[in-house]
């Protein structure tokens, strides 16, 4: 049995629906293109990156500036340096700090770029989002020359895998954006929007993006802060194990100087008691060369005999003349060692200090003959 015959009517019907919604799905786009194409009538633009720039930074630096002549103001702030120190400054700072890398990879062959780069890249939204958790880095893929050395920066970085992705991507599917994170050391690619990708797409997988590099972030913040912890608990053991031998050293040095001081001491009493001893000595042996000769025991002359009981418990005994001056027993116990400076000399009755009587009397005037006992004193 032949199959129904489909009415004609209702064939142009559903041919004209498809139409219409196919027109509906390019308006978006040829309006943006449209409006760029309105102002190339009056101006027109310069690559972003000129295939003459051999730096870096100026590639960057001319690719921002050209990207903010076309689009506005509002547009994700672009790292100006190169790609491996764009990785540096989000994954070499401290957990804390630590961001995802954004890679934008423009193309101006795409009839999506003008599109994408106005209504998605440049929405507030994810421009605010870009600055707050990425590093941004951009790069115009548009001249061959261009895309090889980009490509050659990605395989240096990423690898082979991440390369390819780039260089098998057709120009009518750019730009892309590459979402890089790093975990654990991992260096890896999350995710790679290409040109079709509408603003609410891209929003939900940056947000996905954030959220698992947040989570697998956690970890190493929460071992960062457990070293950083042990490190300042190191730190306040080296300071206090330091300042412990700071004051042990300070009490050393305090010893030794005090050593130093009572050696330095007894050195400086030792010679002047070997001075005073040596003075002493001068003047014991000048006394003895002043004494008269001891009168013998059959002198047939007056004398005295002076018994001198000494501070140490000894005594002395003499005998003198009843004429010498009483100065002559004083020289006799000063060439002892009892120097008159130092000690006194007393009789017992009357009590006197013959120290402080005149010395230029004798012995007979003095009433110390025939006999006397003397009581020698320190002062």
């Amino acid at each position: 049995m032949p199959p129904p015959k489909r009415d004609q009517r209702q064939e142009e019907d559903s041919s004209e629906d498809e139409f219409e919604d196919a027109n509906e799905t390019l308006d978006a786009y040829d309006g943006a293109m449209y409006d760029l194409e309105a102002e190339e009538g009056t101006r027109k633009f310069d690559p972003l990156i000129p295939v003459n720039i051999n730096s870096d930074a100026d590639a960057l630096q001319h690719f921002s500036r050209e990207f903010e002549q076309r689009y506005g103001k509002t547009h994700p702030h672009f790292y100006l340096g190169s790609l491996d120190d764009a990785m540096k400054e989000a994954f070499n700072g401290s957990a804390k700090e630590r961001k995802l890398l954004a890679l934008y990879i423009h193309h101006d062959k795409s009839i999506f770029s003008n599109v994408f780069c106005s209504q998605v890249l440049c929405a507030e939204t994810v421009v605010s989002f870009l600055s707050q958790n990425f590093v941004t880095w951009a790069w115009d893929a548009t001249e061959d020359a261009n895309k090889e050395r980009v490509l050659e920066a990605f395989k240096k970085l990423f690898g082979s895998v991440t390369m390819a992705t780039i260089r098998n991507l057709p120009a009518d599917k750019f730009p892309a954006l590459v979402i890089i994170m790093r975990l654990h050391s991992n260096t890896q690619v999350f995710y790679v929007s290409q040109g079709d990708t509408t603003l609410d797409e891209l929003m939900t997988n940056l947000l996905h993006a954030a959220e698992v590099f947040n989570e697998g972030n956690q970890t190493e913040i929460q071992m960062e802060e457990e070293r950083e912890s042990a490190e300042r608990l190191k730190q306040e053991q080296d300071l206090a194990y330091q300042e412990s031998l700071f004051v042990d050293r300070a009490k050393a040095e305090e010893r030794e100087k005090q050593e130093r001081e009572e050696l330095e001491k007894l050195r400086r009493e030792h010679e002047e008691q070997l001075q005073r001893q040596e003075q002493e000595e001068a003047i014991r042996r000048s006394l003895e060369e002043q004494l008269t000769e001891e009168p013998p025991t059959d002198c047939s002359e007056p004398m005295t005999t002076l018994r001198m009981r000494l501070p140490n418990g000894e005594t002395l005994i003499r005998r003198f003349l009843a004429n010498e001056r009483m100065q002559m027993v004083l020289t006799y116990l000063g060439s002892q060692g009892f120097n008159a400076d130092h000690h006194k000399v007393l009789i017992t009755y009357p009590k006197k200090d013959l120290t402080t009587l005149d010395t230029n009397q004798t012995f007979r005037e003095l009433g110390l003959c025939p006999q006397e006992t003397l009581h020698v004193e320190e002062k």
